[in-house]
């Protein structure tokens, strides 16, 4: 071999090494290039990822914070079909669109605040519907006790004026009843009788009404039938009209008032048990019966 040809086989030999020598270098690099690449794409994706799953959990928050607030409810959809709308957006977005989905992220972070701000004003409405709901439980409970309390007045009044109703109505006693005949003598003998004079007390009462009244008698025969006198009409009695026998006019003053009424007979009776009831003031104040022959 001669030298010029070593010096070419030297040359050779040189440039072979630096072309090994780069390609290694290159090779490097692009391994190098592709991991970084490899990288970042795995940083994006997990970036887009997480915005998705942020989106997510904020409609999902949006859905719990809805009440019967009707204005609110709409507010809170209106978010929602923004964030639907970033769902369906990101989910278009290719992977290795980073600024892309940086602004999405953007984005999410804004919706998050004004999230922040709904669940404020919400907070604050809880607070005061809880407010208001004591302050209506406390307004009902006074109402319930004025209305117990008024009830109670109501009930004890109409007991007072029951109490003094009842201290109020006439009493009669010592009542006597004299059947006549024509000469105006006692009889026993019902087809003797005449008349029948009825005679009584109204006891003292120092509540009672003073002035002028009616005082009714009311005479039933052996058959219960009422017997009517001249000019006997009806009077008042536990809301019904009922017929009478004879009245008179008494003016009681508080004191003991006797009084003597007289019915006259208008036919021939037959025996048997006759019963006076004596009423005033529309209250029945005394009875008494007689047996005739």
């Amino acid at each position: 071999m001669n030298q010029k040809t070593a010096k070419i086989l030297l040359v050779v030999a040189v440039i072979q090494t630096i072309a090994i020598i780069w390609l290694v270098y290159d090779r490097t690099q692009i391994q190098s290039q592709t991991a970084q690449l490899t990288e970042n794409l795995t940083t994006v994706t997990d970036e887009r990822d997480n915005v998705q799953k942020e989106l997510q959990a904020m409609y999902d928050q949006y859905e719990s914070l809805k009440s019967d607030n009707k204005t609110m409810n709409a507010e809170l959809e209106a978010q929602q079909a923004r964030i639907s709308e970033l769902m369906d957006e990101i989910k278009k977005t290719k992977r290795g669109n980073l600024s892309r989905i940086k602004e999405l992220e953007a984005e999410t972070e804004t919706l998050r605040s004004i999230m922040k701000s709904y669940i404020k004003q919400i907070d604050s409405l809880n607070t005061q519907n809880i407010q208001l709901t004591s302050e209506n439980k406390e307004v009902k409970k006074r109402y319930e006790t004025e209305v117990t309390e008024k009830k109670t007045a109501i009930t004890q009044r109409d007991s007072l004026n029951t109490t003094v109703k009842k201290a109020q109505a006439l009493k009669s006693f010592n009542i006597r009843i004299t059947p006549m005949n024509k000469r105006g003598k006692s009889t026993e003998r019902a087809r003797k009788m005449e008349r029948i004079e009825v005679c009584f007390s109204i006891a003292e009462n120092v509540v009672a009404d003073k002035g002028k009244r009616n005082v009714y008698l009311r005479i039933a025969g052996p058959d219960n039938s009422i017997l009517i006198g001249e000019g006997s009409k009806f009077f008042m009695f536990e809301g019904s009209e009922i017929a009478y026998s004879a009245v008179k006019t008494v003016d009681y003053q508080g004191e003991q008032t006797d009084v003597c009424i007289y019915w006259k007979a208008t036919k021939e009776y037959t025996e048997g048990r006759y019963t006076v009831d004596i009423f005033a003031d529309g209250k029945r104040i005394g009875t008494q019966s007689v047996e005739l022959k």
